[in-house]
């Protein structure tokens, strides 16, 4: 659904994604658990600069060593599209501004709450079998698009309902015997459990 084509701000797209870069990396620390986001244990995109080549290797438990999976792997977390005039490490350097002003404002709200954060040390005694004490809310509202520009939030859900019509439509002359009817470009699930066809991508809105 992003990248609809004439819909566009390519900068306020390549925004939008920063952004969900850096509310992924603060979800720990808005959650109390870390003060720093790369205090979180185990891996995460903070730790490591962008371009950097990062090497895990395989657990000594739950694989076997004659399995598939291989003794390591090497890879590198890759600026995302929109920031082709950056340079890798202009580009890590303004990710990691953002999540220092992000890691800021949720410390000056925990601060002004009498709220403290747990550390890494209590996280890591914490049994990892142990269901949480708090259940998540229910019937709220479940959106589906997350775009912060108004425009592009109502372009995105009017391309959104074109495509459930246009699949609903496809769908009936499917069941219908129609095996020739072609599903909206994005018919995922259908198109690898059937015989359906779909339509490719439109050049035009990549």
């Amino acid at each position: 659904m992003l990248g609809v084509a004439g819909e566009v701000d390519p900068l306020e797209y390549s925004d939008e994604l920063l952004s969900k870069m850096v509310y992924c990396a603060l979800n720990p620390v808005r959650a109390g658990l870390v003060k720093h986001a790369v205090d979180w244990p185990g891996i995460n995109s903070v730790k490591w600069h962008i371009g950097e080549p990062i090497t895990i290797e395989r657990p000594r438990f739950f694989f076997r060593p004659d399995g598939d999976v291989p003794a390591s792997v090497t890879f590198s977390f890759s600026k995302p599209p929109g920031f082709e005039d950056l340079d890798d490490a202009a580009f890590d350097r303004l990710f990691r501004e953002r999540v220092r002003d992000g890691e800021l404002e949720i410390r000056r709200e925990f601060k002004a709450a009498g709220r403290d954060f747990a550390g890494p040390e209590t996280i890591l005694k914490q049994e990892r079998r142990q269901p949480p004490r708090t259940k998540s809310p229910r019937w709220r509202l479940n959106p589906h698009v997350a775009c912060k520009n108004k425009d592009r939030r109502i372009a995105m859900l009017l391309a959104l309902i074109r495509f459930r019509a246009e699949y609903a439509r496809a769908r009936e002359m499917w069941l219908a015997g129609d095996d020739d009817v072609l599903f909206p470009a994005g018919t995922f699930q259908l198109r690898h459990q059937s015989t359906a066809r779909c339509r490719g991508p439109d050049p035009a809105a990549a």
